[in-house]
């Protein structure tokens, strides 16, 4: 008895060149998808570097305003002058009646002197 049910041949749907593109094609996908998230990953951690650095700049910057506040606390006149006496400077207060007065010379009267190498350098006549 014979059998005449047969088995059909197994016949390939796609051919070699078909299946070779198909796994071009998703190795390029799966490519590309690594790319992305590699690249969104590295831009995320720049975003959070730039936000520590932004956040490390504003305490610099309180801490700047406070060490202005306690410089323009310490130099304030009458703490400079405590300070100035304790080292043993040879400073003394200004007076009102040890401050010279001088008159303003005209211009008729003034005599021209020979010229000075520098205009900074102040001329006396005798």
């Amino acid at each position: 008895m014979a059998n005449k049910t047969r088995r059909q041949p197994y016949r390939r749907r796609f051919g070699v060149a078909t299946l070779t593109i198909i796994v071009l094609l998703l190795v390029c996908v799966a490519a590309s998808l690594v790319g992305f998230v590699v690249s969104r990953n590295r831009l995320s951690s720049l975003a959070d570097e730039q936000r520590k650095i932004e956040q490390q700049i504003k305490l610099y910057q309180q801490e700047i305003q406070a060490l202005d506040k306690r410089i323009d606390i310490a130099l304030t006149r009458d703490k400079v002058f405590a300070r100035l006496t304790a080292v043993g400077t040879h400073l003394r207060p200004i007076e009102p009646d040890t401050i010279l007065s001088l008159s303003p010379i005209e211009a008729s009267t003034a005599h021209p002197t020979s010229a000075s190498p520098t205009p900074a350098v102040a001329q006396v006549n005798p």
